[in-house]
């Protein structure tokens, strides 16, 4: 009489059974493909982003910033460049100031290196007797010797070149064991021993 009843409950207790079964594994695999999509992507379960256009920035190269090492000045840095970017005509190198006023060159020899100002006043020590040309058209400067600086009067382009190159204002130079400098207030340079000189079209100082 009972089994009628009997069937039906467990008919019903094996459908809640599948029912649960199909909703865990419906579960399962939800959880799966979220498994699966995170692995994939490397986005550690977030978004994807959404790709946009790259865009590529140009920027100019900042030079190199020499500090300026000679203990007298250290809030005045330079700009050190290099050597070969002032070569000229194969005889070392050579280069003019941002007025145009100083000629300046390093090379062998005796007198091969020294600075040249067509405007500037005469260097103490300087011998500007020449019979052909007065003092005022003589341009003004020093030789540079490995230990000492000469001063002196030019009656030609003796550091001059035919394309020169600017040093410009806090530009520096350093090469056969001498180093000159780009200012505003003039070019100066030294030798290895500290011998030097400062010359514009003010002033002309040497030590």
């Amino acid at each position: 009489m009972n089994k009628p009843a009997d069937q039906r409950t467990r008919r019903i207790s094996l459908f809640k059974t599948r029912a649960h079964v199909s909703i865990a594994a419906a579960v399962a695999a939800a959880i799966a493909m979220l498994t699966g999509c995170t692995a994939a992507d490397g986005s550690n379960g977030t978004d994807t982003p959404i790709s946009t256009p790259a865009l590529t920035v140009t920027t100019n190269p900042e030079p190199v910033e020499a500090t300026n090492t000679n203990g007298t000045d250290p809030n005045n840095d330079v700009l050190a460049v290099d050597p070969a970017s002032l070569s000229a005509d194969g005889y070392g190198i050579a280069w003019v100031s941002p007025s145009g006023n100083i000629w300046c060159r390093i090379s062998e020899g005796t007198y091969g290196s020294g600075c040249q100002a067509r405007d500037a006043p005469v260097p103490d020590g300087a011998n500007c007797v020449n019979p052909t040309f007065t003092v005022e058209q003589l341009s003004k400067g020093f030789f540079l010797h490995p230990d000492s600086v000469e001063p002196s009067c030019f009656n030609q382009g003796v550091f001059t070149t035919e394309h020169p190159t600017v040093l410009e204002y806090g530009q520096s130079v350093t090469t056969g064991g001498y180093t000159c400098v780009s200012r505003r207030s003039g070019m100066g340079c030294t030798t290895g021993n500290g011998h030097g000189f400062e010359l514009s079209a003010e002033s002309a100082p040497w030590f």
